[in-house]
């Protein structure tokens, strides 16, 4: 359909499962993500088109402690004017570790979620498994490439409301909901409105929505994050919309987003 100019891809209510067979981390043959190219949208059905994908450890691909290309992203748009409209998407990273038994400190968070490998990079960290270093777009569901432009990412839900037993345990989705990748100074000119994030959203490496360094261009606006509630601190949305660079923002919109990071009518759930 991108050969042609582009157009509208409508899935239906189904369920579609992504998941990389890979027995090897450099085997490029096993799809690891779906990728949207240029000038194509997809169109889902609102609570019913479901995409989704399990991570899995211990598995000889790449190395012992997870199979990276069971990771992140889910989706990715890959070209000017790709989209994604009315669709759940979402990455579980919890299924399987549970089912390893692997006795963990106090908290869930602190037994499996991605932070920084020491550098400028990322790693994924699971208890009682190690850490290793990822690609930084392995930590988020929907990844938006860098050097492309008129993205749209709308009226979707991010994060599976059903396997954090209705919305009580975001921290079983300790990933990035959007990431929006640069490629220097980059207009982006992309619209992420009217989302659902089912996402912890508690640090940058968790937010709602994470904007990369020197991005010009992107409007951030009426999406719905989680509530803070104060049994669940630790997965608060508090860094619901995370710029990297906040000289930028001046540049970019971001407004009407639910919940706030302050207890303000001027925040509109930013954080830089």
């Amino acid at each position: 359909m991108s050969m042609f100019g582009g157009g509208e891809v409508r899935l239906g209510p189904y369920d579609f499962l992504i998941q990389s067979e890979a027995t090897d981390a450099t085997d490029a043959a096993t799809a690891n993500f779906w990728t949207i190219p240029a000038n194509v949208t997809l169109i889902g059905v609102p609570n019913k088109t479901r995409i989704t994908k399990t991570t899995y450890y211990q598995e000889s691909v790449g190395n012992a402690v997870v199979n990276v290309k069971s990771l992140g992203p889910v989706v990715k748009l890959d070209g000017d004017g790709a989209s994604i409209v009315n669709c759940t998407v979402s990455l579980d990273m919890w299924t399987e570790y549970e089912k390893l038994g692997v006795t963990h400190g106090s908290g869930a968070r602190s037994s499996l979620y991605f932070m920084t490998d020491g550098g400028s990079g990322t790693k994924v960290f699971a208890y009682g498994l190690g850490d290793v270093a990822v690609g930084w777009e392995n930590s988020c569901i929907i990844y938006l490439s860098s050097a492309t432009s008129r993205l749209r990412v709308e009226g979707c839900t991010i994060g599976d409301p059903l396997l954090t037993n209705g919305g009580a345990e975001p921290e079983k989705q300790a990933m990035i909901g959007v990431l929006s990748a640069a490629a220097g100074s980059d207009n982006k000119q992309t619209i992420i409105a009217n989302n659902f994030f089912m996402n912890s959203c508690e640090s940058h490496f968790t937010a709602g929505v994470y904007v990369d360094d020197g991005i010009l261009g992107t409007a951030v606006v009426g999406n719905v994050a989680r509530a803070y509630i104060a049994a669940e601190a630790a997965a608060a949305c508090d860094t619901f919309v995370s710029f990297e660079d906040a000289t930028h923002l001046s540049y970019n919109v971001v407004s009407g987003n639910v919940p706030s990071n302050a207890a303000s009518s001027t925040s509109f759930g930013l954080r830089t």
